[in-house]
C-alpha cells in the first residue's frame, strides 16, 4: 500500500524536527527555499496523485456526469460558479479527472493563506486536515473548495480591518455559487456583531439560536427560498427524517459537542483571562480566540436542519478546521498553565478525530483511493 504510506508520511512531516531550509543552485545562483512554505503544495500534490491513480471511487461518476452535462451546453442555476469552473477546464482540454488536481491544490492553498492571515502554523493545520476530513476532500470536491473559501472568509471577521462584514458577505456568496449549502455560513456573521465575548455568552447565544431554529424549523424552507434556487430548495428541504436517521443525527451532534468541549478545555486551561485584561496589547489574539470559540458553538445551529437532509453534517468539517486553528494557536503562543492540560487536550482531540473518522469516513468509501490503477486519462 504505497499510496497509504505516502499519505501517512505527508501527515507526519510537519510534526517532525526536520531541516526547513534547503539551498539549491538555480541558473548559477544559490537560492534558499523554505520547505515549510511549500507544504501546502506537497499536500495538494499527494491528494492529486491519489485521485488520478484510482479508476473508480465514491461519487466520481456523479461529478463526471455533472461535468459532461454542463459542457453539453446546459445551464446549472444551482451552482453557477462550479459550472463556470467546469467549462473553463473543458475549454483548455481537461476532463473532470484532469480538473480534480487543480481544485485540490487551489483549496489547500486558500486554507494555507487563511492560516497565515491569523499567524497559525499552516502546515500542522493542513496535516490535521489530512487526518479528518482528509480523503473526503477528494470525494466531495465541490464542498471542499467551498468550505476552504468560507474558512478564509471567517479569518477576515477574526482580524482587524474595515468593511469586514461586507467582505465576508461577498466571499460567502461566491462560495455559495460553488456549493449552495455555503449560504448557511452567514450565521457566522454573529461573531462580527458580538465583537469580543466570553465562553458563557457564546454558549448562551448558541442555545438561544438553537431554540429559535427549532421553533421556526417549518419556516426555514420558505426563508431559504428567498435566497436559493427552487432546485436547491427541492434538494435540501423536501426530505423527511427517518427513524434510522435519528442515530445519525445523534452521532453528528456528539461530534459537534466534542470539538466545543475541546475548545472549552483549551481556553479554560490557557491564559485567556489574561488576554481579556490586556485588550490593547493582545486585542487580535483575544479576538481570534473568542471568535473561534463562537464559530464552533454557532455550527450547532445547523444541526436541526439534519431532519431535512443529512448533508448538513458537512458543517462539522468547517468546525473542525476552525478548531485545529484554535488549538495550534494556543499551543504556539504558549498559553498553557501546565503540560498536563496540554497533553489531556491533545489526547481528547485525537479521540475526537478517531470518532469522526469512525462515523463520517467509512472505509468502503476511502479505501478504494489507496489502490493503484495506473494514471487515469485527464485530457478529454
Amino acid at each position: 500500500m504505497l499510496k497509504l504510506l505516502i499519505y501517512i508520511c505527508t501527515i507526519l512531516l510537519p510534526f517532525l524536527p526536520l531541516k526547513t531550509n534547503v539551498s539549491i543552485d538555480f541558473v548559477g545562483k544559490k537560492k534558499l527555499i523554505e520547505l515549510k512554505r511549500i507544504y501546502w503544495l506537497l499536500a495538494g500534490l499527494v491528494l492529486s496523485f491519489i485521485s488520478i491513480s484510482t479508476e473508480i471511487y465514491t461519487d466520481v461518476d456523479i461529478y463526471t456526469n455533472i461535468f459532461d452535462w454542463t459542457n453539453a451546453g446546459n445551464i446549472n442555476y444551482d451552482t453557477p460558479g462550479w459550472a463556470l469552473l467546469c467549462r473553463f477546464f473543458y475549454s483548455i482540454g481537461f476532463n473532470y479527472r484532469g480538473m480534480i488536481p487543480f481544485i485540490l491544490i487551489l483549496s489547500i492553498f486558500i486554507i494555507s493563506r487563511a492560516c497565515r492571515k491569523i499567524a497559525v502554523d499552516e502546515n500542522k493545520v493542513l496535516a490535521l486536515m489530512l487526518i479528518f476530513p482528509g480523503l473526503l476532500n477528494i470525494i466531495q470536491l465541490k464542498f471542499f473548495l467551498a468550505y476552504s473559501i468560507v474558512i478564509y472568509a471567517i479569518t477576515i471577521l477574526q482580524c482587524k480591518g474595515k468593511h469586514k462584514v461586507f467582505k465576508y458577505l461577498i466571499i460567502v456568496l461566491f462560495a455559495t455559487m460553488i456549493h449552495s449549502a455555503s449560504i448557511f455560513c452567514l450565521i457566522y456573521l454573529i461573531i462580527a456583531m458580538l465583537k469580543r465575548t466570553n465562553m458563557q455568552k457564546s454558549i448562551f447565544f448558541t442555545m438561544l439560536g438553537f431554540i429559535i431554529v427549532l421553533l421556526s424549523l417549518k419556516m426555514i424552507p420558505q426563508i431559504a427560498s428567498i435566497f436559493l434556487d427552487k432546485q436547491v430548495i427541492t434538494r435540501y428541504f423536501t426530505g423527511a427524517v427517518e427513524v434510522s436517521s435519528i442515530m445519525w443525527i445523534i452521532e453528528i451532534t456528539i461530534a459537534w459537542l466534542l470539538m466545543v468541549i475541546i475548545a472549552w478545555g483549551l481556553i479554560g486551561s490557557s491564559r485567556f483571562q489574561v488576554i481579556n485584561k490586556n485588550i490593547k496589547n493582545l486585542y487580535d489574539k483575544g479576538l481570534f480566540i473568542s471568535s473561534s470559540f463562537t464559530v464552533l458553538c454557532l455550527t450547532g445551529l445547523v444541526l436541526p436542519l439534519l431532519i431535512y437532509d443529512q448533508n448538513f453534517h458537512r458543517f462539522i468539517e468547517i468546525e473542525y478546521m476552525i478548531g485545529y486553528e484554535l488549538l495550534l494557536f494556543c499551543f504556539q503562543e504558549r498559553f498553557f498553565y501546565s503540560k498536563r492540560n496540554k497533553y489531556i487536550i491533545i489526547l481528547f482531540l485525537m479521540l475526537s478525530i478517531i470518532y469522526c473518522i469512525r462515523y463520517f469516513v467509512p472505509f468502503d468509501r476511502v479505501m478504494p483511493l489507496f489502490s493503484f490503477d495506473g494514471i487515469v486519462r485527464v485530457l478529454r
